[in-house]
Parts: C-alpha cells; structure tokens; sequence
C-alpha cells in the first residue's frame, strides 16, 4: 500500500491583537545600559603625549592621580552597536566623577541595600541601571565618518548610576518595564574589544607595576618574589586578567631585577 504524505496542520497565533491596546500601553525605548559592573582602580600619572600612564614613585617628575575604569557587561539581549558605549573612564580627582558619577553610585547604593557605600569596590560584580549623561569634561569637535572635522561641539558622556539590582534576573525586570525589548534568542553581547589589543595594552604596564613591586627589596632568585608580584598586580585588574608572575612576559621584567 503506498503511503501518501498528509500535510501537516499550520500552527496559527489565535491571540487577537489588538492595535489599540498596544498603541495604549506603548512605552518609550530605553537607552540606558542595564547589565554587571566591572570596575577598577588604579594609581595613575598623566604623561604629556601619553595620557594616563602606571603611576612610578620611584620617578620625581610623577604625580600619583586615581584612575578609575568602568565596563557594564550588558544583559546578553541588549543589542549593543557601539561597544565603546559601555565602558568609562574617570580620573578620581576631576569634577565628573566627583559629582556626578560618585554621588549617583552612593545613592543608587543605598536605596538598593539600604547601606551607605563603603568602597567602591563594593559595587564590582552588581547589576545595574546606567544613563549615559553630560559631563564636565571640555568639548570637542566631532569628526564625519571620514575623520573630518564637522564644526559641531559635543559634550562628552559620563555614567550616572540609576539603580542597582539584585540579580541578573531582577535587573532584567527592571529592564523590560522601562520599555526593553525581551530576550529572543538574541547571542550574548560580549566584550567586542579584541583580546590580543587588551593584553598588548596591558603590557605596557607590567615594566613599572615590576618596578615598584621588587626594586629595592633585595629579593633574590630563589626567594619568593611571585608573591610579592601578585599582590602588585591585584591593583590592577586590567593587567592582572592577562599576566600572572608565572607568566614568562612577567619573568623577563622580573628576573634581571633578582639577585643571584
């Protein structure tokens, strides 16, 4: 007997929209951020040219400033087309972070946990909501897609903090409600900076953090100058993600500064 295929019945949505209904009930797209916060701290001096570059005590022409570096790690069905939208970097002792970005925090703090700030520290790791908004950094000419010069002045962005959350969970609820789109199967937003330019850029400070962590100690080979090292590169996670004291690039730096 030959067996003929039968179609299968189409699933149809047998929910009824209603346009009005929707049009009633529309919110207005959030731009903040909503995600987990990864911040860092680290003693820095500005170098002419450079920029912020590992803070030497051991140079006199050094003037120690706080740096501080913030990435908001995005809940995975944000999509995220400007990548360099999630990160920020403040110098501690300027007025944006000063009064914006650190009175935001501690009051974002402790509504969330009904604790004042101590650290922080104390918020690496939360999620949370961000607003990206004016800062009191100086204006610059914004460049075309060409890099040419446009004439038009813009206000450079800071992160205010909103709210912090409990969880991924509960920051996605806070998400949703504020007009978020849910997830649908969207891939997870990722660092989109490429790794080997993070660790070329971390490497750079390895010379000075070895510096200041061996010279003067009088630490030999067969001492246990790893720990010593270790502990200087915890001040600087940036680094510390890509290189440990057992990391050969780390050795190189290290080993002419042991005795013998």
């Amino acid at each position: 007997m030959t067996t003929v295929n039968q179609p299968l019945p189409i699933a149809t949505d047998t929910a009824e929209f209603d346009p009005f209904e929707a049009a009633t009930e529309a919110q207005a797209r959030t731009f903040d951020l909503f995600g987990k916060v990864e911040i860092s701290a680290w003693a820095c001096h500005l170098e002419k040219g450079q920029g912020k570059i590992p803070f030497d005590p051991q140079n006199p022409n050094h003037k120690r400033m706080t740096a501080i570096d913030v990435f908001i790690q995005p809940l995975p069905e944000i999509d995220v087309k400007y990548p360099k939208t999630l990160e920020c970097h403040w110098l501690a002792e300027y007025n944006t972070w000063a009064k914006i970005t650190l009175p935001s925090i501690k009051d974002a703090y402790q509504r969330a946990t009904g604790q004042e700030l101590g650290s922080v520290r104390q918020i690496n790791g939360m999620y949370a909501r961000v607003a990206r908004v004016d800062s009191f950094d100086k204006k610059y000419e914004k460049k075309d897609t060409n890099g040419n010069l446009t004439g038009e002045m813009v206000t450079p962005k800071t992160f205010k903090f909103v709210e912090f959350y409990a969880d991924e969970d509960t920051c996605r609820a806070a998400y949703t409600a504020a007009g978020g789109q849910p997830m649908q199967g969207n891939s997870p937003a990722v660092n989109t900076a490429p790794a080997d330019a993070d660790k070329q850029a971390a490497l750079a400070f390895l010379p000075v953090i070895i510096k200041n962590a061996l010279n003067g100690k009088g630490l030999k080979i067969q001492d246990d100058w790893q720990t010593a090292v270790n502990t200087a590169l915890g001040q600087f996670p940036m680094v510390a993600k890509h290189f440990t004291a057992e990391s050969p690039e780390v050795a190189n730096y290290a080993l002419p500064m042991l005795g013998a």
